[in-house]
């Protein structure tokens, strides 16, 4: 319960793999309201961001406020980008996935370590991918997560790479095959079946792609390519 934090999703994860038996749900009801589930016995852990405006510093002033007597420990996830995608690769699907879903901005070294990395993600199991990716589709800010993060993706789906960028060469169609299916991805409700199926409805163009005496493009037998 709080402010939802990465380092909640990481705990989640941890704790799983130690015992498949064990699952750590999470409510998002900001910081202060998770303080409070805290004092009320209501909740195990929870994601603080809040500003001591005097100090300068993070939840440290609240914790004591709240904490006089002490009984909580304060958990801060520290480190380069490049170790802790190291330690876990899944962890660049997941950050992407949180851009998709709360619309976050990734910070600049982050994202440029990310596509450093993104190969080692082929290592990661197809199970904890699926997860990911999902959620990732079903997210509000999904268009520009696409068009921005392509590359990245394309390691879980290497047949996605080829349509980012192709030029469609007909008056039907105003996109390239990438930025047409990003935009039909975020016109189709947040269904997960419904937004798979968007991704990959066009991914047989490319290969059945040609042009006509005047140079129009077409894509015959595409949809059967595409399954």
């Amino acid at each position: 319960i709080g402010s939802h934090d990465p380092l909640l999703d990481e705990l989640a994860d941890m704790m799983h793999m130690e015992n498949d038996l064990v699952y750590m749900s999470s409510a998002h009801v900001g910081s202060m309201g998770g303080i409070m589930a805290i004092r009320r016995g209501e909740a195990h852990a929870a994601g603080c961001h809040l500003l001591d405006t005097a100090t300068g510093k993070y939840n440290l002033a609240f914790m004591k406020k709240y904490f006089p007597k002490g009984g909580v420990k304060l958990i801060r996830c520290v480190g380069d980008p490049d170790t802790r995608f190291r330690e876990d690769a899944l962890r660049m699907m997941r950050g992407i996935r949180f851009a998709s879903a709360l619309g976050f901005a990734i910070e600049e070294n982050t994202a440029a370590t990310i596509r450093e990395n993104k190969e080692r993600i082929s290592a990661v199991s197809a199970e904890r991918i699926r997860v990911e990716l999902t959620k990732l589709l079903c997210g509000a800010n999904v268009k520009n997560v696409l068009m921005d993060w392509w590359d990245v993706l394309g390691v879980v789906i290497p047949e996605i790479l080829p349509m980012h960028g192709f030029d469609q060469r007909t008056p039907s169609h105003i996109y390239d095959v990438w930025e047409h299916t990003a935009v039909a991805v975020s016109e189709t409700p947040p269904v997960t079946h419904l937004r798979l199926s968007a991704l990959l409805h066009d991914i047989g163009k490319p290969p059945s792609f040609f042009t006509d005496e005047k140079g129009v493009g077409h894509f015959h037998g595409h949809p059967a390519v595409s399954e």
